[in-house]
């Protein structure tokens, strides 16, 4: 049952990392058009930093539990390597149990700090408008999708099927 739900989780990750990487490569060609536009042109986009910065949360967001089913996230291990199996098992168990309960409180806070902005219809201070709440709807996404795949994690860890990935 729960290789069948890491499986779907795994792949919901890539899905939502893949968004992520698409974001980063439409941030990547908007800022080159914007720079074109200003030096040949004299024009840039308006709004265009505060774009970009809005959807740059997209791009940290969505990766980070896309980062955590590859195993791309850095890792001290200089004292839990040296651990006995049993020791080290239990230090992933906590991890993992640690990243859940601050991922889902983090999901919980940041989508009430999403739907305030949302309900209150909040725009950005900036030459074009441009809403807040656009921003502030990936880290609750990418928020849960962390909190569900830490909890995975936390099974399998209790199952003792998950070493260090």
């Amino acid at each position: 049952m729960v290789s069948k739900i890491e499986h779907i989780i795994v792949k919901l990750d890539d899905i939502l990392g893949t968004v992520g990487g698409i974001v980063l490569l439409g941030i990547m060609f908007f800022v080159c058009a914007d720079v074109f536009m200003r030096a040949v042109f004299n024009s840039p986009f308006p709004g265009s930093v505060e774009i970009c910065a809005l959807a740059v949360v997209y791009v940290i967001y969505f990766g980070l539990a896309y980062g955590l089913t590859k195993g791309a996230h850095v890792r001290v291990t200089l004292i839990s390597e040296r651990l006995p199996r049993k020791a080290r098992r239990l230090c992933i168990l906590l991890a993992y149990s640690v990243g859940a309960v601050f991922f889902g409180a983090a999901t919980w806070r940041s989508w009430i700090y999403f739907w305030k902005s949302f309900t209150a219809r909040e725009f950005m201070f900036a030459a074009i408008k441009i809403p807040w709440y656009f921003g502030k709807f990936a880290v609750p996404v990418g928020a849960f999708f962390m909190f569900v795949t830490c909890l995975v994690y936390v099974v399998l860890a209790i199952q003792g099927k998950l070493e260090e990935k």
